[in-house]
């Protein structure tokens, strides 16, 4: 059942509506006067052709930019590369790939509102074709592409179908319990993790196996054992381990390199491949005892999350395709996420007083269990995080295709255009964002908020509109509970210096951090 509410907002017509029970989904539609604003808009605007932007080769398009002697980018520094765009073209920035695909990059967050108020219901960005290629192939494990890959109506049934559960509070509430024994074992590896020098060494690569045992936790109902020290090479979490880190690995070469994998299997593709199976093999195992575990279930029972997919949905192979993008979604998001605020805190040791005195208020002692409440009496934590994510954004854009012509910094852009958001160029940008190169998490408060200048887009971490990160609740939650977990338990240090990042399908430290954890005294 779908209850609807109409109303007037401005200009626009406000179409609010739900399923009994689900969350309000915005859809605005737009009125004759606004209609025939833009359209006027769109009349008086230059050329798409007179966009600025480097030149584009027959064939090679812009490409020519990443080759090695002519060129002056690198595809494992982009963000280096949009800062130097911006620099030469201005805030839009008109470029090709491959001499074919029309792209522009934006770097004005008001241009970044007019591509996701234009996006529609079934917003269309860029496709991972090696693996929406790989899933089709494998029909009778996959019956859908996922919500990372696929765009239109195979998209918008896939998302519907999962959103409810995975944004419900007490959904996600229900797991902090768990949660906090994932965090307690990572916090109780540390000591066992130091070098002779007394650091952890590259604390991002033990972060990788908290984050797979997190989502193993809430996507599969059980525990992985990723955190035992003691598996072997041949074990299944070990195997998971690097499971995920081929997937990453082969799905950003096949991505970033020449399409050579639709002629013949490269050995990227085939890693992706034997990457892939191993998972749904794995994940279709745990699927079968779920499916067990719910047969005994009364109609009073709480569902996991899992059990409540498979209540909602007979067809395994669409959860199979959905837990496996929870796995590829929620692994190197959160740990680079905690590392890096980890490093930020580190290099902020003022901050991280300020972040344990609001601790201790909530977390007199470790043992101290973590509750909904404990969390939601810590804004400044919240605020550490959000303020590493404008520094280091996980992703440096958001992508999409739009079925219209629009207007981006006074240029008209055709319908079909890919436009790219440049996320850190425009939270660094001092005309958007107050003292922007400053690690501040006061800005975010709710007290000190409303004296700080930050654009409304020029802080995206988890995207927007309809295709906003899913798994965004559960990010969260599991980064707050580890990060408090670890700054009451320990003073975290980190004597390397800054640390730049290095792009890979997401944005990664340049190279290993060690950090150091010295037990506090109470």
């Amino acid at each position: 059942m779908r209850l609807v509410l109409r109303c007037l907002h401005g200009r626009r017509i406000v179409t609010l509506s739900t399923d009994v029970n689900g969350p309000w989904l915005a859809r605005t539609a737009v009125t004759a006067t606004e209609g025939s604003a833009e359209r006027k808009e769109l009349a008086s605007a230059l050329p798409f052709e007179k966009m600025p932007g480097p030149l584009s080769l027959p064939l090679l398009g812009c490409n020519w930019l990443f080759l090695p002697v002519v060129g002056r980018y690198s595809i494992s520094k982009m963000h280096h590369s949009r800062a130097d765009l911006k620099k030469r073209y201005g805030r839009v920035v008109r470029w090709a790939f491959n001499g074919k695909v029309s792209a522009v990059q934006l770097f004005d967050p008001n241009d970044v509102e007019v591509m996701f108020r234009h996006e529609g219901k079934h917003p269309h960005r860029p496709e991972l074709e090696p693996l929406i290629h790989f899933r089709k192939g494998m029909k009778d494990i996959f019956t859908a592409t996922g919500v990372l890959s696929s765009n239109g109506l195979d998209w918008y049934n896939q998302r519907v179908k999962f959103q409810i559960p995975m944004l419900r509070p007490k959904m996600v509430a229900s797991y902090i319990p768990g949660i906090e024994k994932v965090a307690n074992d990572f916090v109780a590896n540390l000591p066992h993790l130091k070098n002779a020098e007394g650091e952890v060494p590259d604390l991002l690569s033990e972060l990788f196996k908290w984050a797979l045992e997190s989502v193993g936790l809430f996507a599969l109902n059980t525990r992985l054992g990723c955190l035992d020290l003691s598996r072997s090479a041949d074990s299944e979490p070990q195997r998971l381990i690097v499971a995920v880190n081929d997937t990453f690995e082969s799905l950003s070469n096949l991505v970033m390199d020449a399409p050579y994998w639709k002629l013949f299997n490269t050995p990227n593709y085939k890693k992706l491949a034997n990457a892939q199976t191993f998972f749904a093999t794995t994940v279709m195992k745990y699927l079968k005892q779920a499916m067990e575990d719910l047969k005994s279930r009364s109609a009073d029972d709480e569902l996991t999350l899992l059990e409540t997919f498979l209540a909602k949905d007979s067809n395994t192979g669409d959860v199979v395709t959905m837990i496996i993008d929870m796995f590829m979604a929620g692994i190197d998001t959160t740990s680079t996420s905690v590392v890096n605020t980890l490093y930020f805190l580190a290099l902020n040791p003022d901050k991280q007083d300020k972040l344990l005195k609001e601790i201790l208020t909530l977390m007199p002692d470790n043992e101290t269990p973590v509750t909904s409440a404990m969390i939601a009496g810590m804004p400044y934590l919240k605020a550490c995080i959000k303020e590493t994510l404008r520094l280091r954004p996980v992703t440096d854009s958001n992508a999409r295709i739009l079925d219209q012509d629009v207007v981006l910094s006074g240029y008209r852009v055709p319908a079909g255009t890919l436009l790219i958001s440049s996320n850190r160029e425009i939270a660094v940008d001092p005309k958007y964002v107050d003292d922007p190169e400053v690690y501040r998490p006061e800005r975010w408060m709710k007290d000190i908020a409303s004296n700080t200048k930050i654009h409304p887009f020029a802080y995206l971490p988890f995207g927007h509109g309809p295709r906003m990160c899913i798994g965004r609740r559960f990010a969260e939650l599991e980064m707050q509970v580890l990060v408090s977990k670890l700054v009451r338990k320990y003073s975290v240090n980190y004597f390397g210096g800054e640390v730049d990042y290095k792009t890979r399908l997401l944005n990664l430290p340049e190279k290993p951090l060690n950090f150091t954890f010295k037990e506090r005294s109470k």
